[in-house]
């Protein structure tokens, strides 16, 4: 009986806990939840198939938050099986490689760089406004004004933390603060 519910609590935890190794291929990620979700059925742990879909597409690694992020906001995973989701995925296998070998580090270093970047950025400011430098304007036909592939990952992977951290929530909340306090203030 006590081998039971520690199979049961061993395997539940297993699930709560399941993440992508870092450079483990899809196939090898999707074989390992499989199984885990076969011995989940086991011990009598049944979880819906969205449920299991939710899961699988938020453990993989942090290259795929992309298309892991665009697929849960634009598809009903409701009446997906989890081999239509890694069937999905499977397809966007090679770009998702593609970019993590051109770029070389995961998203999340990218994103967690971000405090760092900030106080670069700043400090350089201040020095171009000492300096009081004069911009030059390049013309239309310069591909200088579209932002780059690693600039859109990294913004993407920025605009990903800070929806996590539930930035919005806090942006109107911070906004209602001040309107009450104008409100207040006008009285």
């Amino acid at each position: 009986m006590k081998t039971l519910k520690n199979n049961r609590a061993f395997c539940i935890n297993e699930y709560h806990t399941f993440k992508a190794l870092d450079g483990e291929s899809l196939s090898n990620t999707y074989s390992k939840f499989n199984t885990l979700i076969s011995n989940c059925k086991r011990y009598e742990i049944v979880r819906s198939t969205e449920d299991n879909n939710y899961v699988f597409l938020m453990r993989m690694g942090p290259e795929w938050i992309h298309l892991t992020m665009s697929m849960r906001t634009t598809l009903d995973l409701e009446g997906w099986s989890l081999a239509d989701v890694f069937g999905s995925q499977k397809g966007q296998n090679n770009q998702v490689m593609h970019m993590r070998r051109s770029y070389g580090e995961p998203l999340a270093l990218v994103a967690g760089e971000g405090s760092q970047k900030k106080k670069e950025e700043k400090k350089e400011e201040k020095e171009k406004k000492k300096k009081k430098k004069v911009l030059v304007v390049e013309s239309e036909e310069s591909s200088e004004d579209e932002p780059s592939m690693k600039d859109l990952v990294k913004a993407l992977a920025l605009m990903t933390r800070e929806y996590r951290r539930g930035g919005d929530r806090r942006e109107k909340k911070r906004q209602i603060r001040q309107q009450k306090r104008r409100e207040h203030q006008k009285r």
